[in-house]
């Protein structure tokens, strides 16, 4: 009988994700750089950029401050990550300092 729960359990997720639920503010994503053309920069170091919300036109639907690392163009110049998405600016430069003090390190390391 485990299994009907399981069973119950990815039917949420699927049914979440065709609705178009949102990801946790926390969950890195795989994003098209085009999507961020418009949007005014923040804060920026090296790859990490921080941006502010779009203002609703052209049809841009973001209406969060995220924090966007950049793939290096040696991989691809099309997509980037984002890190992380939050409805305040004091909350998104928060993370964004975090970010900032530890992030590169880990980079450098991976490359």
């Amino acid at each position: 009988m485990a299994w009907l729960g399981i069973g119950a359990l990815a039917s949420g997720l699927v049914l979440q994700r065709l609705l178009g639920g949102d990801a946790p503010p926390n969950k890195v994503q795989e994003v098209k750089n085009e999507l961020y053309i418009n949007l005014q920069v923040l804060h920026r170091d090296d790859a990490m950029r921080l941006y502010a919300p779009g203002n609703g036109s052209s049809g841009d639907k973001k209406s969060v401050y995220e924090i966007v690392l950049e793939r290096p163009h040696s991989e691809t110049i099309n997509t980037s990550y984002s890190l992380y998405r939050a409805g305040t600016q004091p909350e998104a430069e928060e993370k964004f300092e975090a970010f900032h003090q530890r992030l590169p390190e880990l980079v450098k390391m991976i490359r």
